[in-house]
């Protein structure tokens, strides 16, 4: 491609639900985390286009992207064949529209800008000074990788680098999202009993396990709170605490107390969009919910989303929990009832992409088809009753 300005065609398949997400997301910027090789003819993406389509794949799809060379900070790309271009993955794309291209063959168009990896936005550029920051500090390679890959909520992959370097609490916090709490207190038991951030995890495995261990999980929660000198372990904490009085000793004026502190502690503490300020809503929806002002409750959990939008990949975890929040109150008028189960829908696919190899089991999946199922009956529905849906 010799010319500044070019289009690239590439082709795929889509399923139902990855196509609406593109239909609602007009507009917005996506990454892509793969390498795409592209053509400069249509025909040839489509020809490209591998013919797997089943019950889940079931849209063929042209995503043309304009390319302007004069961009500045855009991912390299290369010709690799005569009219066929490589993009490094990572790229960002700017969707301005969708079409249906009805033909013998039909398919759908996706048109996308291509756009600079690095976003002007100041909330951006220090969040990204904040993660290369982070990283910086590692001075481990394993340990930095497996960082990012739990940045991008792909759990088995990080746990492939952390153990290669024995970084048991990660390998914990890993165990923990996948509900294996037996394996995360073995990661625990090699970490000192005098570290906050161990404890912390401790105590998620307490309220996890059982309600017998709810009252240990609390103990270990206000020690960090007294003597943790670490701000974010002690929101988080805080959070935690919240969880536990909301759904657990039912005392809604102090959960929203806990809620509020981690969430301030952590809008005063980190970038302005990181996911944990996001993630910090969720509990503060969700008591709104309890008490009924369900307009704070989708208040919260849309600033939640908002925050989201911005600095995490579309079928990030994190929207999961967030859509299920969305979908809570969605689900009290008839009228958007659709509309809530639609959310739900949303939120049980990424739980089951994440979590692929234990979904059946998994809490959060548990717990999101129990709710598809009360709105389908009419059913109330409750604040979620596990701890992996606030942490």
């Amino acid at each position: 491609m010799n010319t500044p300005k070019f289009t690239a065609n590439y082709g795929t398949w889509l399923t139902t639900d990855e196509l609406d997400g593109m239909k609602h997301r007009i507009g917005d910027i996506i990454i892509f985390t793969e390498f795409l090789i592209t053509h400069a003819h249509r025909d040839a993406a489509l020809n490209s286009i591998v013919d797997k389509k089943d019950e889940k794949t079931k849209y063929k799809v042209i995503f043309e992207i304009n390319v302007d060379a004069e961009t500045s900070h855009i991912v390299p790309y290369c010709e690799i064949e005569t009219d066929q271009v490589l993009f490094w993955f990572g790229s960002r794309y700017r969707i301005m529209k969708i079409e249906f291209i009805e033909r013998e063959d039909p398919y759908w168009l996706i048109g996308m800008n291509i756009c600079s990896t690095l976003n002007k936005n100041q909330s951006i550029q220090n969040l990204y000074e904040y993660y290369l920051n982070d990283l910086n500090k590692l001075n481990n390679i394993h340990h930095g990788f497996g960082r990012i890959l739990m940045y991008k909520s792909l759990y088995y992959q990080a746990e492939k680098w952390f153990e290669n370097t024995n970084h048991y609490e990660e390998l914990a916090e890993l165990a923990i999202r996948q509900n294996h709490c037996e394996q995360a207190n073995q990661y625990l038991e090699k970490l000192p009993e005098d570290s906050h951030d161990a404890n912390l995890l401790r105590a998620y495995v307490n309220i996890l396990t059982s309600d017998d261990n709810i009252t240990k999980g609390r103990t270990i929660l206000m020690k960090i709170i007294s003597d943790a000198t670490d701000k974010i372990v002690r929101a988080r904490a805080n959070i935690a605490l919240g969880f536990i009085s909301l759904t657990v000793t039912q005392q809604i004026d102090q959960a929203l107390e806990h809620f509020t502190l981690g969430n301030d502690t952590l809008c005063k503490n980190l970038p302005d969009i990181h996911p944990d300020i996001a993630k910090s809503f969720i509990g503060i929806g969700y008591t709104y919910f309890v008490r009924h002002d369900i307009n704070q409750a989708e208040k919260s959990f849309q600033t939640a989303f908002d925050i989201q939008k911005q600095c995490l990949p579309y079928k990030h975890y994190d929207f999961a929990r967030t859509r299920n929040g969305l979908g809570h109150c969605l689900a009290i008028q008839k009228q958007t009832m659709k509309q809530a189960l639609s959310e739900f829908g949303h939120a049980i696919n990424i739980l089951i992409r994440t979590f692929r190899k234990e979904y059946k089991k998994h809490p959060e999946v548990l717990l999101t088809r129990i709710d598809i199922e009360r709105v389908q009956k009419g059913k109330e529905l409750g604040a979620r009753n596990t701890i992996l849906d606030y942490i």
